[in-house]
């Protein structure tokens, strides 16, 4: 089964191109070993005067001319196929950029893949940050490129659901290899569920390493900066934040700490400090706000061995994402379903339990208890519908440590 619309239109094609070229092949291979063989020099020892064929010679002019206009007409329906984009198309814009893609819906959300649909046609409208790239997804046989300055246009219908590659097909750059990224087809229940979780997410993530991982995926800072110690482009975030760097101030070398400090000239002023080994004019400056540049120091710091607290935070706050927590408890201070988890540990709630009500403190014991068994002890207030989530303790652990520090 073909991934897309666009991919069965290209096939055919390919295909009866493939199988033209095969006939002739074939005809041209028999004729060519028939007359080695039925004109050869023992048969025909002298040559006779050979004279024209009138039927035979408008036969090799006009059925050529015939194939070749088949061929077009072929090439031309299936380029204005995929040319013609039709009404009703979901819209996203897409942002590429040295090394790394940015996908934005209509609803505002902004993810590094892209997650459609399947059965209903997409319309992609992208640009380009700084050079020109190439969005090619070899499965659904589209490719388009994005171009500094300028918009262009692409659709395509995806017809299964799965994950695809997404590359980058033109030569951009120092990791242009590693520009890569997926396309992930979904039911349309699965994908509505999608659209809303990301949507939640969008508004629920409003500070500290948690709005710091978004801003790293989003501005692109992946593409460059490993979070695994590897060195890409720029220096690997994990242990930075607290470690002494070498860098190039002018012509002179100097040893400084990677503090909040440095990270944010880094930010601000990106080739004012140049890491020794590392080259210059290669990180772009982002536009950041202050609590935009804090954000992400602060996802920095969580990323070394200083910031332990913080990490296990970071994991709690995925766990937060996957789990669903999201729908029904905020982080601002706005009660949903359930208690906003803001200021909630180490408050005194009101609970109710087997028809009697009594007042608690929200500690660990209490938050592993009602994660456990969630409709035990009820939030004055709230209706017991929480369902039951299966997690294992380290998991226990770390959405304890993010609910302790939703402050």
């Amino acid at each position: 089964m073909d991934a897309s619309s666009s991919a069965k239109v290209v096939n055919d094609v390919i295909f009866y191109l493939v199988g033209i070229c095969i006939f002739l092949l074939a005809l041209i291979t028999f004729l060519m070993v028939y007359f080695v063989i039925r004109y050869r020099k023992q048969k025909n020892p002298h040559a006779s005067q050979i004279e024209g064929n009138l039927w035979l010679e408008l036969t090799w002019t006009v059925a050529p001319t015939f194939l070749v206009l088949a061929m077009f007409y072929y090439g031309w329906t299936g380029f204005e196929f995929l040319k013609k984009i039709p009404q009703g198309a979901m819209e996203i814009s897409v942002t590429a950029r040295q090394w790394s893609w940015l996908f934005e819906y209509p609803n505002g959300v902004k993810d590094t893949e892209l997650t459609v649909p399947a059965g209903k046609p997409v319309r992609l409208s992208l640009t380009s940050n700084d050079v020109i790239h190439g969005f090619y997804v070899p499965a659904f046989r589209i490719k388009q490129d994005a171009v500094p300055g300028m918009k262009t246009y692409l659709w395509f219908q995806p017809t299964e659901t799965g994950s695809f590659d997404l590359l980058c097909s033109q030569y951009c750059g120092l990791q242009h290899a590693h520009m890569l990224s997926k396309v992930i087809v979904l039911s349309q229940k699965d994908f509505d569920q999608w659209y809303e979780k990301k949507q939640i997410e969008m508004v629920t993530v409003t500070k500290g390493p948690s709005l710091g991982l978004e801003l790293y995926k989003e501005k692109g800072c992946i593409a460059c900066h490993s979070l695994d110690g590897t060195i890409r482009v720029g220096p690997s975030f994990k242990d930075l934040y607290g470690n002494k760097v070498k860098v190039l101030i002018g012509d002179k070398e100097h040893t400084v700490l990677a503090d909040d400090a440095y990270i944010r000239k880094s930010i601000i002023d990106p080739n004012a400090d140049v890491v020794v080994g590392l080259g210059p004019n290669l990180m772009p400056k982002l536009d950041l706000t202050p609590d935009q540049i804090s954000a992400l120091i602060e996802f920095i710091r969580s990323q070394s061995s200083e910031g332990e607290t913080n990490q296990v935070s970071s994991r709690g706050y995925q766990l937060y994402k996957e789990k669903g927590c999201a729908a029904c408890h905020s982080t601002d201070g706005n009660p949903g379903v359930g208690p906003t988890f803001k200021g909630l540990f180490g408050k005194t709630e009101k609970v109710a339990a087997a028809g009697k009500e009594r007042t608690v403190v929200v500690d660990e014991a209490f938050i592993r208890k009602y994660i456990h068994q969630p409709n035990v002890d009820v939030v004055a207030g709230f209706q017991p519908i929480m369902p039951k989530i299966p997690l294992t303790d380290a998991e226990l652990t770390d959405l304890v440590a993010f609910i302790k520090g939703a402050k």
